[in-house]
């Protein structure tokens, strides 16, 4: 007679363990997707990057000494030449492709504007040194803002752009459908357990199972990461995309080590609960 109460208490031993260990792994799953949503597929965690990497400034230096290298063989200071970029039309300008990336529908480019700003400045230039305009000059000084204007266009863009754009979309209709689901089983899962056992204690212990985890899962990775140098040694020639992306993974890092000790803050918390719970049930004792 003793036996059919020891197999039911296994059975939902073994019951609560499969769910505290799922739970577990759908915890560490939502908490990753959520990541994903807020920081890879946000273009405003972008732009932020791209402020605290120094890439606009970077951008500008380069286009500078492209533009001069450009208009000193047609006769064109240094100073004018540096002079036709502005920060903050550049930091304006890779602002829009960051929108471009994350947007169904492009944004009206800024590069067309440019392009009549630097012919504009470049006739300007011409006509105030005495020299006479000519149908050549013009069509010579429109080559020249066209060559420019090419220039700038690729490097205020990101490389790949429109194949980017496409994933980017795709991931972010995944990675929400993602959130959804394991949003949604998760309370299930725990509603489960909370079924299974009638004890307070029993239910801290399995909750405490799955929140130390999932804290692992996530936390042992960044660990990893730090440890290994994470993509500092990756092979990347352009100074500027090299600074940006590892201002991306720092940041995506940063937001992956805040969740792991909110977590476990959420499992101490959790086991003062159960701590305390055990100490007044043998005091009753």
């Amino acid at each position: 007679m003793s036996e059919k109460p020891r197999k039911k208490l296994d059975a939902r031993v073994v019951i609560s363990a499969l769910l505290s260990f799922f739970m577990s792994l759908l915890l560490s799953a939502f908490v990753l997707v959520f990541l994903i949503n807020i920081t890879v597929l946000n273009p405003s965690f972008l732009k932020n990057q791209v402020d605290n990497s120094g890439y606009v400034a970077t951008v500008a230096v380069k286009l500078r000494g492209e533009m001069t290298a450009y208009g000193i063989p047609g006769g064109f200071s240094e100073s004018f030449m540096s002079g036709i970029v502005d920060e903050r039309n550049v930091r304006l300008d890779i602002f829009g492709s960051i929108d471009n990336l994350y947007s169904r529908e492009a944004a009206m480019s800024r590069v067309g504007i440019f392009k009549e700003n630097i012919y504009g400045k470049l006739r300007e230039n011409v006509m105030s040194s005495g020299v006479e305009l000519t149908s050549e000059s013009e069509e010579s000084l429109m080559h020249l803002a066209g060559i420019c204007a090419a220039k700038y266009d690729e490097s205020v863009s990101f490389p790949w752009q429109s194949h980017i754009s496409r994933m980017l979309l795709l991931a972010k209709r995944l990675i929400l459908t993602a959130i959804i689901v394991t949003g949604g089983v998760l309370p299930i899962l725990a509603l489960c357990m909370l079924s299974l056992h009638k004890s307070r204690t029993k239910r801290y212990r399995y909750f405490i199972y799955s929140l130390t985890a999932a804290s692992a899962n996530i936390l042992i990775p960044v660990l990893l990461m730090t440890v290994t140098g994470g993509i500092r040694n990756i092979s990347i020639t352009d100074k500027a995309m090299y600074h940006l992306l590892l201002a991306c993974f720092s940041g995506v890092m940063g937001h992956l080590l805040l969740s792991a000790m909110v977590l476990i803050a959420a499992t101490a918390g959790l086991s003062l609960l159960y701590l305390r719970h055990m100490k007044v049930r043998r005091y009753r004792k």
